[in-house]
């Protein structure tokens, strides 16, 4: 996914970060703070990636 002037590219960028990086640091179990991921955040996550792979695939 290039980076472009488009917001809706660093929205998604940020959303599917923040679950990956997320869930990676909850499932470390290494530090006490656990960050809670809103079951929103899931489905808008696996929606973006689901985008992307079918425009990945058009083209």
């Amino acid at each position: 996914m290039p980076f472009t002037y488009n917001i809706t590219n660093g929205i998604s960028f940020g959303i599917v970060t923040y679950v990956v990086l997320a869930s990676a640091s909850n499932l470390s179990g290494k530090s006490q703070t656990r960050y809670p991921i809103h079951w929103w955040m899931w489905v808008l996550a696996v929606l973006v990636l689901a985008r992307y792979i079918y425009i990945g695939s058009q083209g």
